[in-house]
């Protein structure tokens, strides 16, 4: 039994390293690796008759969906705070970012598609209140022609799962003290 803990000791760990670690950070250590300017040193073109092989800087964003629970335990100043903190995380990776708002189903107006450059900004009241059902949100991500580098979900947590995770990385952003299935959880508040 050396070198092994309990339970109950683990779970305490865990959720003591949790608190004390910024999501944005957590998540960023992530999909640092998907997201980066990295130098390529691909043959140049053979038009510009130029042999020599100079490395050239290149950019990769990723495709992130960012899916935002409505339901009637999320207040209006949380969803403030959900898109306050999806901008930064614009800021920090680059990422295009789709957002799915919902409840028991995807409201009505989402998704809605963010580039890098633009700022995550709602031009209309979020509709909502009803149950809690993730099936939805992951439903479209299986429907996408290519799967996003993750799913990062805004929830409370309390809601029906799927029965099986996307074939891409979930990350929980949980308000609150339920589990979750599969996918990592963060505690934010």
């Amino acid at each position: 039994m050396a070198g092994k803990l309990s339970g109950n000791l683990k779970r305490l760990i865990n959720a003591q390293q949790q608190a004390g670690l910024p999501w944005r950070m957590v998540l960023a250590r992530h999909l640092n690796s998907t997201a980066r300017d990295d130098y390529d040193y691909r043959r140049p073109s053979s038009r510009r008759g130029d042999p020599v092989l100079f490395p050239t800087l290149r950019s990769i964003q990723i495709n992130l969906v960012v899916a935002i629970d409505v339901s009637g335990s999320i207040r209006d100043k949380e969803l403030d705070y959900y898109f306050a903190e999806i901008n930064a995380l614009k800021a920090q990776l680059r990422a295009r970012v789709t957002v799915l708002a919902c409840d028991a189903e995807l409201i009505a107006g989402f998704p809605l598609i963010f580039d890098v450059w633009e700022n995550l900004e709602l031009d209309h009241q979020v509709a909502g209140g009803g149950n809690t059902d993730f099936c939805p949100v992951f439903r479209y991500v299986a429907g996408l022609d290519v799967p996003p580098d993750a799913v990062l979900y805004f929830t409370d947590a309390m809601g029906v799962f799927p029965d099986r995770p996307p074939n891409c990385e979930v990350f929980w952003l949980v308000k609150g003290k339920a589990e979750v299935p599969w996918g990592e959880r963060i505690q934010y508040q």
